[in-house]
């Protein structure tokens, strides 16, 4: 069982609504995380949050010290479930460690590691030409840098579809079908960029897949 808070549990102890809670992550006031599609924040975040924003009253009780401000790292990068897990152990390490994962795709994710944004990154991005991944596209975006390329985890990518495979989808082909409703990854994903890259090899044109325009930017939110 994780000891994480959700946002209604959150909200209840600053006895403030889940969208003020909301409100306060977006703008960095509480460091949070995402498990699947559910926010989760640190209890001790948020009981250092308690005493920033409460020092201030005179009247209050005598009352322990802030806790020390616990490491940060900043992730923005492709979404895959083994970094939501990855950062949900980190914050129960000996030495707990904020996270701020932000799944915005490879692409932009370079970019922002690039601008001095990130700490961190997820990339999984197919180079036709090298027919590798990812190296060709760490030295363009972030020219004479140094980085560190870890290959955390390996995984095969296909198709979800519905239980029992109903229409039978077996190959690329066969997202252009008549009645068959597509939903896409975002811009800038590797998903989309291994998508697209292929149509095009294929010769297939976007216009053919119905859905196609249809965009999540999780693996989660398409399924």
């Amino acid at each position: 069982m994780s000891n994480t808070l959700t946002a209604a549990e959150a909200a209840k102890i600053l006895k403030v609504s889940k969208y003020t809670l909301y409100e306060l992550v977006k703008r960095g006031e509480i460091p949070a995380h995402h498990i699947g599609r559910q926010l989760r924040i640190n209890p001790s975040v948020l009981e250092q949050y308690l005493h920033g924003t409460s020092s201030h009253n005179a009247t209050q009780s005598v009352m322990s010290p802030n806790p020390p401000e616990l490491p940060m790292i900043r992730f923005i990068g492709s979404h895959d479930p083994i970094v939501e897990l990855l950062f949900e152990f980190l914050s129960h390490a000996p030495i707990p460690v904020q996270s701020s994962l932000s799944f915005k795709g490879s692409m932009d994710g370079l970019i922002s590691l690039y601008r001095r944004e990130s700490d961190i990154s997820g990339i999984h991005l197919w180079d036709d030409v090298s027919q590798d991944y990812n190296t060709s596209f760490v030295k363009h975006v972030i020219p004479g840098e140094s980085v560190c390329m870890v290959n955390l985890v390996q995984r095969e990518q296909g198709f979800i579809v519905a239980p029992g495979n109903p229409l039978q989808l077996h190959s690329w082909e066969d997202i252009t079908l008549e009645g068959l409703h597509f939903i896409n990854r975002q811009k800038g994903s590797g998903t989309r960029l291994r998508l697209d890259a292929y149509l095009r090899g294929a010769k297939i044109s976007p216009g053919c897949i119905l859905g196609y325009e249809h965009e999540e930017s999780t693996h989660s939110g398409v399924a």
